[in-house]
């Protein structure tokens, strides 16, 4: 409901002071603020003038703080190494985001396709995501000794992408 609100504060302070100082979450938060700053504003300027959409946005919202606020939990048990610890934060925040937002989309779309085809679904679909973890996570690492932006942005990207989809 407003930029003051304690949740915001806490999310903007753990973006600000912590996933930004990090050459791997600045470097993932410039690609994302490039999407989401892409249709953002228009659909907040929907969500504002509807007081139902409004009512309907927070609830759906409130998963998504509880998420952030344990990823930050989880970035400050393992701070002591903050290049690490974003990209830990990352997978858990992604990993939940995916469970709660992604999951229940991914599986309609899973078995609508099953049921067309009818083929069941199968372990090794899931299983042939588990290459682009692996070739992200290596690509952050020689990102974060290289110190290249291009490569460090579109790893980070593909890994929060493949840990959603997991």
């Amino acid at each position: 409901g407003s930029a003051l609100s304690p949740e915001v504060q806490l999310l903007r302070n753990f973006r600000d002071r912590d996933v930004l100082q990090t050459f791997a979450g600045s470097n993932f938060m410039q690609v994302f603020n490039t999407v989401y700053y892409s249709f953002s504003p228009q659909v907040a300027g929907t969500i504002s003038a509807n007081e139902n959409l409004r009512t309907t946005m927070r609830y759906v919202l409130y998963p998504l703080i509880g998420i952030l606020w344990a990823t930050q939990q989880i970035y400050s048990a393992f701070a002591f190494g903050p290049e690490g610890a974003v990209v830990i934060a990352g997978l858990f925040a992604g990993s939940l985001i995916g469970l709660v937002y992604a999951s229940p989309v991914i599986l309609g779309i899973s078995f609508a396709i099953a049921r067309v085809f009818r083929r069941r679904l199968n372990r090794v679909h899931v299983y042939m995501l588990l290459p682009f973890l692996a070739i992200a996570t290596s690509l952050i690492i020689v990102s974060e000794l290289t110190r290249f932006v291009l490569l460090m942005q579109v790893s980070t990207s593909v890994l929060m992408l493949t840990t959603w989809a997991l």
